[in-house]
């Protein structure tokens, strides 16, 4: 008990320690005469430099004009742009296409994502533009260094950028939604988002594959119901997924989204998952979809999660949503193993001291393992009436079976517009650095704006807390919608590509809201749930003994990636030989070593430096003549 209390001890100090080194702030990032709307963003680490990336459209003329520019920062782990390896930069595309360039060259952004390259190279970039001089639609795809500078692509043309197009010339409008790399085959990107019909108006999804020389590997636009006339389906999100599909046994991405039959006039639109392979970028049928017949309900995100509570094997999906089930949109989420079955489905109404009819909208979901081991998840969206404004910054933090924690509903903005587009945490990213990121993007009254909407970055404590305009309160919870139904479809065709060029220019403004470097109401460690009396022990496969003696346990759990040493905590009965085996998710062992145990508590410490384990789950066996377990290892970044 005594060497408990110690590493307790530590523990509490260690946590103590990081909350008076990190940072937590707020701050806005754009121009005085434009807006800035943000679409995506993420934390990053290139150059061992932890930071964040916003990224979105910018009007490059005035606040009343199309969407003509980019507007990408890159701050440090204070929110500034102006240490070195970080930038403030607006961007415009152009189509290089002709000899000769028309007299007005930019095209016009709807949206713009990117995503942090494996190889430390800088950030890969994709949006959807309209109006270019060869094309009336379509995506960019480029690179930018760390430094923010575009790179020229490996293709046979002087440009930094590729132009896709559809074939078919009768789309009046697109959407990208998402680009992301694959973690399994790093080089390879892979772009998500619909196109408008323009005889119907509705909306086609389309999935792109660019590969590690930047060409395009297959493109596919996709008919989710090949048997109704009146379907519209618009994707906002898509992973790859650490599993292989239970079917067809190949590696797959989901897509997830809105789907709706407008055939006939009552049908509701529904929350999709669509599956498609890697290899050709082929969908597998059936879609499935979820909701109730009265009410509108679609997904907006999706993480892939080990929680053994969504599937012993550690092969779930948790999805976020809204819905108008209670006759206003609640904040839902939705969780499933790989094979479709439901673990938990429930929604999230705001509370601003009692019941509301707020409409609640989410946007991104990520998923924590916490300092006990467990999964939660954070999902960040907005309120259309918050407790600061008409729109505020919304966050809800759900525990391991669905349910929301106490004070974890987390608001910020003020009282104009504000939205949460993503958030990202950061945990063992560096020694200033734990937490959550929220990236949104806000309308603050003078003098806290720089002019109309602008990026918005929050960064507080996994509790929510932040020096400034920030509420926490209680959710209140209810069931959600179920699996509604299916629908078979097909590939419809592909796209074409030609050359473009991205172009930076000056930096753009950043003001600091609020700063502080410690808070003693935040806190980085566990809410716990109020019908917790101890922490939970960790996990095991199907077929295990329990844990919860406290005689076997890893410490610690999870562990940084790249760990040099593992350590585990036996308490053995007598002196003996225990046997340790890792294996990785799929089965693979990694390491098979014998160790002597003595009488009493043992810390076994085993060198594993030269398996370099990267982010993911794994499984490691003790047997010997008192145990035979299986004890799940996190390793995260």
């Amino acid at each position: 008990m005594k060497k408990q209390v110690t590493l307790l001890a530590v523990l509490a100090a260690f946590i103590v320690s990081m909350q008076v080194k990190a940072q937590y702030f707020q701050y806005l990032y754009g121009t005085q005469s434009k807006s800035e709307l943000l679409s995506d963003g993420h934390n990053t680490s290139i150059g061992g430099n932890v930071g964040h990336v916003l990224i979105g459209p910018s009007p490059f003329f005035n606040n009343f004009g199309n969407e003509f520019a980019i507007t990408m920062q890159r701050t440090d782990q204070n929110g500034t742009t102006t240490s070195p390896g970080c930038f403030n930069n607006m961007y415009t595309i152009t189509d290089i296409a002709f000899p000769v360039l028309a007299i007005n060259t930019n095209l016009v952004m709807r949206d713009a994502h990117s995503v942090e390259l494996a190889d430390q190279s800088g950030y890969a970039i994709a949006g959807a533009w309209v109006g270019g001089a060869n094309q009336p639609l379509g995506v960019f795809f480029g690179i930018v260094d760390p430094n923010g500078n575009p790179l020229m692509l490996p293709v046979p043309a002087p440009a930094n950028a590729v132009g896709i197009y559809p074939s078919s010339g009768s789309y009046i409008d697109i959407r990208v939604n998402s680009i992301i790399e694959s973690q399994k085959n790093p080089g390879n990107l892979y772009i998500c988002g619909h196109l408008t019909e323009a005889v119907t108006r509705y909306n086609k999804v389309f999935a792109i594959k660019i590969d590690q020389n930047g060409a395009i590997a297959w493109s596919r636009i996709y008919d989710l119901d090949g048997y109704s006339s009146g379907e519209t389906a618009t994707p906002f999100d898509m992973i790859e997924s650490p599993y292989v599909d239970p079917v067809y046994g190949l590696d797959q991405f989901v897509i997830v989204g809105r789907y709706q039959d407008l055939s006939t006039a009552a049908n509701q639109p529904k929350g999709f998952v669509l599956k498609i392979d890697d290899i050709y970028g082929n969908m597998f049928n059936p879609v499935k979809l979820y909701g109730d017949a009265a009410s509108a309900s679609w997904f907006s995100s999706v993480t892939a999660s080990s929680n053994p509570n969504i599937d012993p094997n550690g092969e779930g999906f948790v999805i976020a949503g809204q819905t108008n089930q209670a006759g206003h949109f609640d904040v839902w989420s939705l969780a499933m193993d790989n094979n479709d079955n439901i673990a938990w489905s429930e929604t999230y109404n705001y509370m601003s001291g009692g019941p509301t009819a707020n409409n609640d909208f989410n946007n991104d979901i990520m998923e924590r393992i916490n300092t006990m081991g467990l999964s939660e998840y954070y999902l960040a969206g907005y309120t259309d009436q918050g407790v600061f404004g008409t729109e505020d910054v919304l966050v809800f933090k759900i525990d391991d079976n669905g349910n929301a924690v106490a004070g974890g509903q987390f608001t910020y903005g003020d009282i104009d517009a504000d939205r949460g587009i993503r958030i990202d945490k950061l945990e063992g990213m560096g020694p200033n650095m734990d937490g959550i990121a929220v990236f949104s993007y806000g309308f603050f009254i003078p003098p806290n704006t720089i002019g109309g909407f602008d990026h918005y970055l929050i960064k507080a404590y996994f509790n929510g807390v932040v020096p400034c305009y920030a509420d926490q309160q209680d959710a209140d919870q209810h069931p959600g919608p179920q699996y509604f139904d299916e629908v078979n479809g097909d590939n419809v065709t592909a796209m074409s590509d030609f050359y473009m060029r991205i172009d930076a220019y000056s930096p753009l403004d950043e003001y600091q809201l609020c700063f502080t470097q410690s808070d003693p109401d935040g806190s980085n460690a566990r809410l716990f749930r109020p019908d917790e009396v101890a922490p939970v022990q960790e996990h095991l496969t199907p077929g295990t003994q329990s844990a919860q003696s406290g005689k076997l346990r890893l410490v610690p759990n999870p562990v940084s990636e790249n760990p040099a040493q593992l350590g585990l905590k036996y308490t053995a009965e007598s002196n003996g030989k225990v046997r340790l085996v890792l294996r990785d998710a799929m089965g693979r062992q990694l390491l098979d070593r014998t160790v002597e145990v003595s009488e009493g508590e043992n810390l076994l410490q085993f060198d594993v430096s030269e398996l370099r384990l990267s982010q993911a789950l794994y499984f490691l066996t003790v047997s010997g003549d008192q145990y035979n377990e299986t004890l799940r290892l996190r390793v995260i970044r």
